[in-house]
């Protein structure tokens, strides 16, 4: 028993331990964590890490798999690939300034709870699915889309599946084959189905972009898709656009044989194309009146009849002019007034609005009616008329400019009470008390200005608020015998909708009682004089520059900035009411890039506005730190009103870009593609160059902005074309510090970099490229066979770099904008990482080796074939040996003369010798003929298998062969030991300098017959292999 006990004790023992262990295990492994893979701190992995410039790979099946709360951060922008992809929870991943992006193969991507990344999301045939995550960047993949919350600023696109999402904001559009269905969300961009399926949208408001490439398109469950001021357009591809009780504003266009069907409450506001179902659904909002609006002046006098205008609106609040018949009938309460020239109007379809008269002869306060039989008068938009038997009556004032005076008059007039007429009721000099009233917006700034002129005198008024007029200032005025003082004018400092008041008082005269006389003026508008930009600056406040092709630059293409816009008077200064309008007009405010300072010739692209202006200091001041300009250069930029139009008075005079100019911008950064690289010898199982010698290259650096475009302005004129080559190398503390020379002309430098087998030398200075400059944010070689990797400069060879890595390196040192993806520096051993890394790799490493061409004499018995060697050779590091691996090398037949001359002519192979002829031959078995034509010598494993056929009828003699090399430079060598390697002007020129001919046309003697020997030689033997 006791020793039961006792294991019992030692299982319990156990089993407290690991779970304890377990517990511990589990709670550390829940742990959140930030990870910067920059600095060696990587996030879990199934497998291992591996890192190849700013690429961090989870090898193999790897699979990613952040615990909640867990943060990826970088020194620069990365790249994290996990083929079997990721699973994220709670997590951020990446910066505003160092993006991460992540890249799968297969494997799913999905998140839960909240997340946010910067950067881009791509895989090959995986699904990815989100939830509450917001993603600065694209999402890419080949597999399903589900989105759920959260945000995405580019594009989503499945290339063969489907997009689902559920009250996701889209800003960037999104792009599917198999179908699309967008639920709830604030969505933007283009939305493009690549193949013949459906696209549904529920519930989701659209404030920009388009639909198109579906079969058909459904927009339903309250969906609001465009405005008034921003429509939208939406096509099929073979069955109909159905909107339920859903809004659209834009053109809508289905199949020529199929229709646009609004149902359940739905409306279009724009065009259906070929027709609607029901026919009459589809209205343009610009054509259909909605309501009427009532403007007039009270108090009117019982002497004179009193304007009334009657305008037509649509919904939008827009003036629409009504279809030609239509009649309105205008009458009022009580129905008193008498409307001069009859009741009714019928307008023409050319006119929105008109004016009738209206006479009340005895004193009473109407209220107007209209109507066309179907629509009325706005209750908004009915003010009462009151009629007077005395009066101050305003002339009509029309729109007004801030800063600028405008004339009007007043009467001061009475109803004669025996004949009904109008008559003076003031003459000669009084004071009379004047106001002014805001009414739109609805209070007055204080310390603006409205100035009374009566021609002589100029007196500033004072203000009041809306429908609230207390404060009164005396202004002299002489009403001539009828009463009427002219010759004023008024000058508002502001702007916005007001409305002058007057009174004057009368003491009793006679029968006369002591009265007061009012009255006002029509409402009028006073506009802007000009709306203009008054600065520009980064998000971080720091003014543009202005700058083109020196000096500091602003921000990165499509990068975010801010733009001022200021509302002005005539004299230049603020006014601070605008923006504060019932509707406020800094909504309406747009901008354009309205003029291409830098670069000439390129191109003025639109910008890209995704916030709104807000107010800032001073007043009538405004800010849009939402601006983006996706090109590189210098640009002025312009604001305007949307609709044209302030306060329905119409245009603002004057947009003026303020004399700002926005820019530099530049490039965000570089990106390598299409690059490709191959030796001039390949298909050989070894494959190698010769230094001096042509081989393949391609290679295309990009300009991008900061969503990967191309920034096509980056383009140099033909005078500032930079050179590609680079200049010799340095040395410091054992590694090479070669740099290209740079361009001079404010844009990158793309150097060609070299590096054998990590040795820390960059031999980049060696390479020869054809030069190149940027076009249209391009810089390339398209062509193939033009790079060499020359000899060095002294006579000794060198070599052979049997693992030579070229590479790119980008040098800005304008705008010290990066080349990405790099993954080398041939001025460091080992592996680069991050900052560290300065250029980026070309293919792969290269055989380079240094090559010479060698013909020997030979001298052999006339009974025999005679070998001769014709070989290609290369400096193994110490002696030159025959290149086994070569059969690529070809020499033109017309380069090798023999007696009769160029054996192009095949008949110049047969030499005459005494007694009978031997036949020159070259690859003697059928192996070896292959490279052999009638155009060329070719070389099999380093030897052109040169021989001389047995004479016939055994002659004997000798001769002489020779091989012109100039069109083979990396073939050439120094071999009579005199000034180097001939250059191609030393070989194309040999007649006027003979002393290098020797180098440049090898010269080979071959005899046939016994060989007398030399009197000091004692014993020759010749052996024959």
């Amino acid at each position: 028993m006791v020793t039961r006990i006792n294991y019992l004790k030692r299982y319990r023992l156990f089993i407290t331990i690991v779970v304890g262990v377990f517990l511990l295990s589990c709670c550390l492994g829940l742990q959140a964590a930030t990870y910067n893979l920059t600095s060696g701190s990587y996030p879990p992995c199934n497998t291992s890490w591996s890192v190849s410039g700013t690429t961090y790979t989870c090898n193999g099946n790897g699979r990613v798999t952040l615990a909640s709360g867990d943060i990826l951060t970088s020194n620069t922008t990365i790249t994290i690939s996990a083929d079997n992809g990721f699973v994220l929870t709670n997590n951020t991943i990446g910066s505003s300034t160092n993006r991460i992006n992540l890249v799968a193969n297969y494997g799913a991507i999905q998140s839960g709870n909240t997340n946010t990344i910067y950067g881009n999301i791509t895989a090959n045939s995986s699904d990815i699915t989100l939830i509450n995550t917001s993603i600065t960047g694209t999402v890419t993949t080949g597999g399903n889309i589900n989105l759920t919350g959260g945000a995405v600023t580019g594009k989503i696109t499945s290339s063969s599946n489907t997009i689902t999402t559920n009250g996701t904001n889209l800003s960037g559009g999104a792009q599917a084959q198999s179908g699309m269905s967008i639920t709830g969300g604030t969505i933007a961009g283009a939305f493009v189905m690549t193949a013949n399926n459906t696209a549904t949208f529920s519930g989701v408001t659209m404030t920009s972009g388009s639909i198109s490439g579906a079969s058909s398109v459904t927009i339903q469950s309250g969906s609001v898709l465009g405005s008034g001021s921003n429509s939208i357009t939406i096509s099929s591809n073979s069955g109909p656009i159905n909107v339920n009780n859903s809004t659209v504003y834009g053109n809508l266009t289905a199949p020529n044989y199929s229709t646009v069907n609004i149902t359940n409450g739905g409306a279009v506001y724009g065009t259906c194309v070929p027709n609607s179902t029901p026919a009459s659904a589809c209205n343009s909002a610009t054509t259909v009146v909605d309501h009427y609006r009532i403007s007039l002046t009270s108090p009117a006098i019982t002497c004179e009849p009193a304007a009334i205008t009657i305008t037509a609106y649509n919904s939008l609040g827009n003036t629409v002019n009504p279809a030609n018949g239509t009649t309105i009938t205008l009458s009022t309460s009580p129905a008193t007034g008498v409307w001069v020239g009859g009741n009714t109007f019928t307008f023409t379809g050319s006119a929105s609005a008109t004016t009738k008269y209206l006479q009340q002869t005895s004193a009473a306060t109407l209220n107007i009616n209209v109507t066309d039989g179907t629509r009325t008068e706005s209750a908004s938009y009915d003010p009462s008329i009151s009629f007077v038997n005395s009066a101050l009556l305003f002339s009509t004032i029309s729109t007004q400019t801030a800063g600028v005076s405008g004339a009007f008059t007043l009467r001061a007039i009475r109803t004669d009470n025996s004949t009904g007429a109008c008559v003076a009721q003031i003459t000669g000099t009084r004071n009379v008390d004047l106001a002014y009233e805001c009414r739109n917006p609805v209070s007055c700034v204080v310390g603006e200005k409205l100035t009374i002129s009566n021609g002589s005198v100029a007196v500033d008024i004072s203000s009041n608020p809306n429908n609230s007029v207390v404060a009164y200032q005396a202004v002299s005025l002489t009403f001539d015998g009828s009463g009427v003082a002219s010759n004023i004018s008024s000058n508002y400092s502001d702007v916005g909708a007001i409305r002058l008041h007057g009174r004057v008082s009368l003491s009793a005269s006679g029968n006369n009682p002591a009265i007061t006389l009012t009255g006002n003026s029509n409402q009028f508008v006073v506009k802007p004089h000009t709306l203009a930009v008054s600065g520009i600056t980064t998000l971080a406040n720091v003014a543009t520059p202005g700058t083109t092709t020196t000096g500091a630059g602003f921000v990165a293409a499509n990068e975010k900035f801010k733009v001022l816009i200021q509302s002005r008077n005539f004299s230049g200064s603020p006014t601070p009411n605008f923006g504060n309008e019932t509707t406020s007009e800094k909504n309406a405010i747009t901008l354009t890039a309205s003029t291409l300072v830098h670069p000439t010739g390129g191109t003025l692209t639109t910008l890209t506005n995704t916030g709104s202006f807000s107010a800032t200091t001073p007043a009538g001041t405004f800010v849009n730190p939402d601006i983006q300009w996706n090109q590189v250069g210098s640009i002025r930029i312009t604001p305007a009103l949307t609709d044209s139009d302030y306060l329905s008075a119409g245009n603002i005079a004057n947009y003026s870009d303020g004399n700002v100019v926005a820019g530099r911008f530049y490039p965000d950064h570089f990106t390598l593609v299409n690059a490709t690289i191959a030796s001039a010898c390949v298909g050989t199982g070894f494959n190698f160059s010769y230094m001096g010698q042509s081989f393949t290259t391609q290679y295309r650096v990009e300009a991008r902005s900061t969503n990967e475009t191309v920034t096509t302005n980056y383009h140099e004129s033909s005078s500032s074309s930079s050179v590609s080559s680079s200049s010799a190398a340095s040395s410091t503390a054992g590694c090479s510090t070669g740099s290209g020379t740079a361009s001079g002309t404010g844009y990158a430098n793309v150097e060609w970099v070299a590096e054998n087998a990590d040795n820390c030398v960059n031999l980049g200075a060696r390479v020869t490229a054809p030069a190149t400059s940027w076009v249209n944010g391009v810089r390339q070689i398209t062509a193939t066979g033009t790079t060499n990797f020359a000899r060095q400069n002294s006579t000794a060879p060198d070599g052979p770099f049997e693992s030579l890595q070229l590479g790119l390196r980008v040098t800005d040192t304008l705008d010290s904008r990066q080349l990405q993806a790099l993954n080398m520096n041939p001025n460091t051993t080992g592996a680069c990482a991050g900052a560290a890394c300065t250029a980026i790799t070309l293919g792969a490493p290269l055989v380079m080796r240094y090559g010479r061409v060698r013909l020997d004499d030979a001298f052999g018995p006339e009974t025999a074939t005679l070998p001769v060697n014709f070989l290609t050779e290369f400096w193994s590091g110490n002696v030159f040996i025959r290149n086994n691996v070569d059969s690529c090398t070809t020499i033109l037949r017309s380069a090798i003369s023999y007696p009769s001359g160029s054996i192009a002519t095949p008949t110049n192979l047969t030499v005459a010798l005494t007694g009978g002829t031997t036949t020159g031959q070259y690859g003697v078995t059928a192996a070896q003929n292959t490279s052999v034509t009638a155009a060329n010598i070719g070389f099999a494993t380093g030897s052109a298998n040169h021989s001389f056929s047995t004479p016939t009828g055994s002659a004997t003699g000798s001769f002489t062969v020779t091989v012109n090399l100039a069109s083979y430079p990396w073939l050439r060598f120094d071999w009579d030991g005199q000034s180097g390697v001939p250059s191609d002007v030393n070989c194309a020129l040999p007649n006027t300098n003979p002393s290098r001919s020797p180098d440049c046309n090898l010269r080979a003697n071959y005899q046939f017959g016994s060989y007398r020997g030399h009197d000091r030689v004692i014993y020759w033997r010749e052996l024959f292999q």
